[in-house]
């Protein structure tokens, strides 16, 4: 029951997604759906990353029992702390798995460097070695049943969390929306490419031939009479 919306990776692309974007994509979901989880990867200069942290209400740090890994992540907690994002650094869930070679006595040297960042709250998760294979597909069903209710904990944990704290609340509004949108000539959802708008009018914001905004006209279909209704806001109250 649950849906995967996937960024681009090609490397045709120019540049990934941005803050913009990030803020765009969420204002369709949320019309939709109660919750989301982001998986942001690993570059915390980035700025869909940056617009991750400046609006989620709960960050989950999962790493291994390894040195490197702690300094990527101590590092990314000093910049969430100078872009005045304490708050969401105390509630953070940290998930630590062991790595091949690895101590009690790594865990516990990562625990005490970042309990020195603020960070309080630590959940021990299994080794498990699907999770970093060849690559193959994870089949849920196949995994060991300790890893199942460990990571079964860890979500429990973070609804928990949620339930309990919301005040980072975020004020979502239409402004949030970019003004302009490109989509890569080449690129279409249905694998094929829009056919030309049909003589005698030009298409309005916000649909196939013409630019993308924050705008959409009532309605998804030209009027009979070759004319297309009036523009309202997409964000308009019981709007489709």
């Amino acid at each position: 029951m649950d849906e995967i919306l996937a960024s681009d990776q090609s490397s045709k692309r120019m540049k990934a997604i941005g803050a913009a974007e990030c803020a765009a994509i969420e204002a369709v979901l949320r019309r939709h759906r109660s919750g989301a989880i982001i998986d942001t990867g690993n570059d915390d200069t980035s700025p869909n990353w940056q617009w991750v942290t400046e609006n989620v209400h709960q960050v989950v740090i999962p790493m291994p029992y390894r040195r490197d890994a702690a300094a990527k992540v101590v590092q990314m907690l000093d910049g969430m702390h100078a872009r005045d994002l304490s708050a969401l650094v105390s509630t953070a869930i940290v998930a630590l798995a062991p790595a091949p070679g690895a101590s009690d006595a790594d865990r516990d040297d990562i625990i005490e460097e970042l309990r020195g960042q603020g960070v309080h709250r630590f959940m021990d998760m299994p080794y498990e070695p699907a999770f970093e294979g060849a690559g193959a597909r994870i089949v849920y069903q196949r995994l060991p049943l300790t890893t199942r209710v460990a990571y079964a904990e860890l979500a429990a944990e973070i609804a928990d969390s949620l339930a309990k704290s919301r005040s980072r609340a975020v004020e979502f509004d239409a402004g949030m929306v970019p003004q302009s949108i490109a989509r890569p000539a080449e690129y279409d959802v249905r694998g094929t490419r829009r056919a030309a708008p049909t003589p005698g009018y030009a298409p309005p914001m916000g649909y196939p031939g013409g630019p993308v905004t924050g705008q959409m006209p009532m309605g998804g279909y030209p009027h009979p009479s070759g004319q297309w209704p009036a523009q309202a806001p997409y964000y308009q109250e019981g709007h489709q």
